[in-house]
């Protein structure tokens, strides 16, 4: 039998494709009889506060979604911003030539590193450390953050 959670879920990654972005992030929880829905969409592309708004009002406006939650439900559909974990081949592409920090899985590689991201292949990624091209197998990888520059 299906979740209430994966119905609603698979909803909003329907609702989310229409606009030619993907779910991130979904997280449903129930506090007492309030529902809260936490949608985070993204794009390959940058994605748009227009993109946002228009998510938001197709799932508000979706019937079968509705039906899920008689009760009602907060809804909050937001981006990954730059604060999200970059996990996947997808997150990284989306960042590259970027400055990043890199923490790993592996206890025999120093643990994170900082470089700006060159290139992302299907099994690696490129990065430039103090000039030097290092070579990093997405396995490896725990997660990677964005370091803003001024």
């Amino acid at each position: 039998m299906v979740s209430e959670k994966d119905r609603a879920k698979e909803i909003v990654e329907n609702i989310v494709k229409d606009f030619d972005c993907y779910l991130l992030d979904f997280s449903l929880n129930l506090y007492g009889s309030r529902t809260f829905i936490k949608v985070v969409a993204e794009s390959d592309r940058e994605i748009t506060i227009q993109q946002i708004t228009e998510i938001t009002k197709k799932i508000k406006r979706n019937e079968k979604f509705n039906d899920l939650f008689p009760s009602g439900f907060q809804l909050e559909v937001t981006s990954a911003g730059v604060n999200f974990h970059l996990k996947d081949k997808r997150d990284f592409e989306r960042n590259k030539d970027r400055k990043l920090k890199i923490f790993y899985n592996r206890s025999d590689i120093e643990s994170p590193v900082v470089g700006r991201l060159l290139k992302v292949t299907e099994s690696s990624l490129s990065i430039s450390v103090s000039g030097e091209l290092r070579k990093i197998d997405l396995d490896d990888i725990k997660y990677g953050k964005v370091i803003l520059e001024w």
